[in-house]
């Protein structure tokens, strides 16, 4: 801080500062020492008060002197430069509340939720607004929107109205797209230089630490940013410590589920907390309907896996929900999922050509195998037909222009070749997950497979295709199964039953498939020569499997 004079020749007149000081030293009379009997008395009282009278008259005299001093300075006029701002009035300040509304968020202490805590954090900040003032509003989540208040706010008490209607949604927390839309907002208001920017949170490592290193990456960039271009104020209202138990998936283990028989469903539970839980009930439900009850037992930071086989009476679209006895942090003890439970499910065989026996199809034996009681019943009639599965058999030259969107899973027996338009018809069905079932045998290109199909990996087929191994005519050489440890699905329910005849099947041909490195496919069974017999990988949302020999005989 610098200051300078208006006047600074009248500056000369300070020198009327030392009247009162000449006037008291002109008031100290000489006097002259007089013995007197009665003098004694009157020497030890002034003894006494002399000290005292010293101070007052000196204290005076000083007071005298700074009213004249003071009255000089006033006519001189001082001039103060505050570059600091410290006795000027304060600016107004663009301010952007950031209100953390992340799953944590709805933890409860002291019968109040974090939220809550957050609310009354930026009610205060935004009612202690003055004049001039102005506000965004952000909601820090994954659900939209994320920017409560858009535009520029000037009056505190709108702000306050969307904080009283702000809910907790049930979401993440995103926390550099939020960044990034708060650097947008800083843009806002050039005019007023003053920036603040208020994050309002329980800081959750899962939501501010962790993630991809690309996410952390720009989260640190977009701090350093915002605090560039202001203040970044942190106001923590999060909890130490605090026990927590949460279902933290529910997963049904088949793709397809029927009346026919219970369905496979896995839950996963994890304690967060840092003491055992024992005895914490959890509880299953079907369309609102307690179906089971259990009782669970969790160390600390542990995770416990709930089996269930669920049976379904009927048809449709089933609710199921697996919730825990409430905790301080409601909204993780619950998780719901909707499974559709199909009367048929509906499959689209695709002969590709005539199998090699007076059975005529390729897709024969695939049709006997999904609905034996159908084909029974075709062949008798009047047999009953109770197959939950309804398959639908097509040539290759019928595939042209027709509907796949109404068959959960389509199979392509020894179709020789596919064209542009078919495959991106079949990638669009796997991308709505349907499931897609390709069967190799004598007809099959594999050359066009490859160009059409697999595309370098990044086509709908699994693995690329090679050479023809094996004689179908001869049959020389035989080839028998190999599942390996039996850990991939496709063959779980072969372990420990060598009677099912899975590693006794004999395979006199089939195309080599080749997986390249990094490619997302996996080998569900294998030929005792090494090379895949199964070959399956997601795509999209759907599912795509690979069986390098053929379905017939």
């Amino acid at each position: 801080m610098a200051f300078g004079w208006g006047s600074p020749a009248l500056l000369w007149w300070l020198a009327l500062a030392a009247t009162p000081v000449i006037i008291h030293l002109l008031s100290k009379r000489r006097h002259r020492e007089m013995e007197w009997a009665a003098m004694r008395f009157l020497l030890e009282a002034m003894r006494k008060n002399s000290r005292r009278l010293r101070i007052e008259q000196l204290v005076l005299m000083a007071v005298r002197a700074l009213i004249l001093a003071l009255v000089v300075v006033a006519l001189a006029q001082l001039l103060l430069n505050d570059p600091g701002g410290l006795l000027r009035p304060r600016q107004p300040a663009h301010k952007i509340i950031v209100i953390d509304a992340s799953t944590s968020m709805g933890l409860v202490s002291r019968d109040e939720s974090l939220f809550e805590r957050a609310r009354q954090a930026a009610r205060a900040i935004a009612g202690q607004g003055r004049p001039g003032d102005v506000f965004n509003l952000v909601r820090l989540s994954n659900v939209p929107p994320s920017v409560i208040v858009p535009d520029l706010a000037y009056e505190p008490a709108k702000v306050v109205d969307e904080i009283e209607q702000m809910s907790l949604p049930h979401g993440t927390a995103d926390v550099p797209g939020c960044l990034e839309k708060v650097a947008d907002l800083l843009k806002l208001a050039p005019d007023v230089p003053q920036k603040e920017v208020y994050l309002i949170s329980d800081f959750q490592r899962t939501s501010w630490s962790a993630g991809p290193e690309g996410d952390a990456v720009r989260t640190r960039s977009l701090l350093k940013q915002i605090d560039a271009a202001g203040k970044i104020v942190l106001v923590d209202v999060g909890q130490f410590e605090t026990a927590n138990v949460a279902v933290t998936s529910l997963e049904s283990l088949e793709a397809f589920v029927t009346p026919a028989r219970p369905a496979p469903l896995r839950a996963t539970i994890r304690n967060f907390g840092t003491e055992r839980v024992t005895g914490r009930h959890i509880e299953l439900l079907v369309d609102d309907k307690l179906v089971e009850q259990r009782a669970v037992d969790l160390a600390a930071g542990a995770e416990a896996v709930e089996n269930y086989l669920v049976p379904f009476s009927y048809g449709g679209e089933r609710r199921v929900q697996v919730r825990l006895q409430k905790d301080s942090l409601p909204l993780d003890d619950q998780r719901w999922l909707v499974v559709p439970v199909k009367d048929k499910i509906r499959v689209l065989c695709v002969n590709g050509g005539h199998a090699r026996t007076a059975r005529g199809k390729a897709t024969d034996y695939l049709e006997l195998a999904l609905a034996p009681e159908a084909v029974r019943a075709r062949r008798a009639p009047g047999g009953a037909d109770r197959s939950r599965i309804e398959p639908t058999v097509i040539s290759e030259g019928e595939l042209q222009g027709f509907d796949l969107g109404g068959y959960d899973c389509v199979f392509f027996c020894n179709v020789r070749r596919f064209t542009d338009r078919e495959a991106q018809v079949i990638e669009t069905y796997l991308q709505g997950g349907g499931g897609v079932v390709w069967s190799l045998g004598d007809q099959v290109s594999a050359e066009s497979y490859d160009e059409i199909l697999f595309r370098q990996g990044t086509g709908s087929l699994p693995a690329r295709l090679g050479d023809r191994q094996g004689e179908i005519e001869q049959r020389e050489t035989a080839f028998e199964f190999d599942p390996g440890d039996f850990s991939h699905p496709i063959v779980a329910a072969f372990q420990g039953n060598p009677d099912a005849g899975l590693e006794r099947a004999q395979t006199y041909a089939y195309i080599r498939a080749t997986l390249p490195a990094g490619n997302a496919s996996r080998v569900a069974l294998a030929f005792d020569s090494g090379d895949p017999a199964v070959v399956e990988r997601s795509f999209g949302r759907g599912r795509s499997i690979l069986v390098t020999t053929s379905v017939d005989e």
